[in-house]
């Protein structure tokens, strides 16, 4: 399992999130877009639709035909998650799976206006893949922190959005 593979592409769909969130006006929302990739090469599509839902299911059914052909992906959109005290925050959400994982990770990055991200990354793993992550989260977050680089205009954000990004 190629978890720099899986961090490098985690890390360049979170900067492509906020790279876009900072150059859009609040009222406009994340296209939804998914980041195909393998060792040699990857492939970025965005999913727009008339609303967010039609967003997703385009992109759902994409990663359900296209997924077979690639090591991983990683989908990337924007929405509201619940916080403790029953307030909800923006919030961009990565999910990213390798073909050897059940389950996708899960990557939750809190957004607010003026636009900025706020607390530190949550991520969460699937059972079946958590211990596997847990140990190495070194290398994830050394390849997630070169994927971010890596990207074309968002890259050169990163070194303002990483402080808060892996906070605490």
């Amino acid at each position: 399992m190629d978890i720099k593979l899986l961090g490098y592409h985690s890390g360049f769909a979170l900067c492509n999130a906020l790279y876009i969130g900072s150059v859009t006006k609040e009222e406009e929302l994340l296209v939804p877009f998914c980041c195909f990739f393998d060792a040699e090469r990857s492939a970025i599509a965005p999913f727009e639709a008339e609303s967010q839902t039609l967003a997703d299911q385009k992109a759902r059914a994409a990663i359900a035909k296209e997924e077979k052909d690639w090591v991983g992906w990683c989908y990337g959109r924007e929405g509201r998650v619940n916080l403790q005290g029953g307030n909800k925050s923006d919030a961009y959400v990565i999910e990213a799976k390798l073909k050897e994982m059940k389950q996708p990770l899960s990557l939750i990055q809190l957004f607010e206006y003026p636009f900025k991200p706020v607390s530190r990354l949550i991520i969460s793993a699937p059972n079946d893949f958590r211990e596997v992550f847990a140990n190495n989260l070194s290398i994830f977050r050394e390849a997630f922190i070169q994927g971010a680089k890596s990207h074309k205009l968002g890259g050169e954000s990163w070194g303002e959005w990483e402080p808060t990004v892996f906070s605490g």
